[in-house]
């Protein structure tokens, strides 16, 4: 599952840093979100505190498309009455950059597990692929994207996707999507997110502003 972000502010950015071709960006953020559990018609909803620190690196003095992408470690804590859970990653992501157009992927590894109610959701480890697009356009920002996920150790059991209503593959899949306003120096977002496993679906609404 990914960690899902209600509010989320960016910590101090520290300067650019260029190495050849390259530039790097390390960052920090802090996160506080929401998350909604639905199984068997019984819905549940818990709070999650986190923090993710990575690094941003993009090619430069190059024609486009130029490579851009990011490396990043998070964590993140589900909490609740009813509800628990715990979510570590780590991943990296790259792809082509045109001058609206962004196309990224990459691994993504992670171990977590989760209980919500008399649900559980054995300890997994996994390796996620996320594939994802996002464009800007007059401060206006979309992004969409789609990210199966695979067991590399677990007891855990797999979505049977001839069950399911939506299309995907894998253990667990995920849908997600956001919307991106920038006014001035603030930048604030919209996401959903939904993701299918064999035990019910995590759909959630985030709320974000960066600074």
């Amino acid at each position: 599952m990914l960690p899902v972000i209600l509010l989320s502010a960016v910590c101090a950015a520290q300067s650019v840093r260029e190495y050849g071709d390259w530039s790097y960006q390390p960052y920090a953020r802090p996160q506080f979100g929401l998350s909604t559990w639905t199984s068997g018609g019984t819905t549940r909803s818990a709070t999650s505190l986190g923090a993710q620190v990575g690094i941003r690196f993009w090619e430069q003095k190059k024609r486009r498309p130029r490579i851009e992408g990011i490396s990043r470690a998070s964590g993140s804590y589900l909490l609740s009455n009813g509800a628990d859970g715990l979510d570590v990653r780590v991943g990296a992501f790259a792809g082509p950059a045109w001058k609206k157009l962004r196309v990224q992927t990459g691994p993504d590894v992670y171990w977590n597990r989760y209980t919500w109610g008399n649900v559980t959701l054995d300890p997994t480890t996994g390796l996620a692929w996320p594939v994802q697009a996002s464009t800007r356009l007059k401060g206006i920002s979309l992004l969409a994207g789609l990210q199966p996920s695979f067991f590399l150790s677990s007891e855990r059991d797999s979505v049977d996707w001839s069950e399911e209503s939506l299309p995907g593959f894998g253990d667990e899949f995920t849908y997600f999507g956001a919307v991106g306003v920038s006014l001035g120096s603030l930048r604030f977002n919209v996401s959903l997110t939904q993701t299918i496993t064999a035990y019910g679906s995590d759909r959630s609404l985030g709320l974000g502003v960066r600074l």
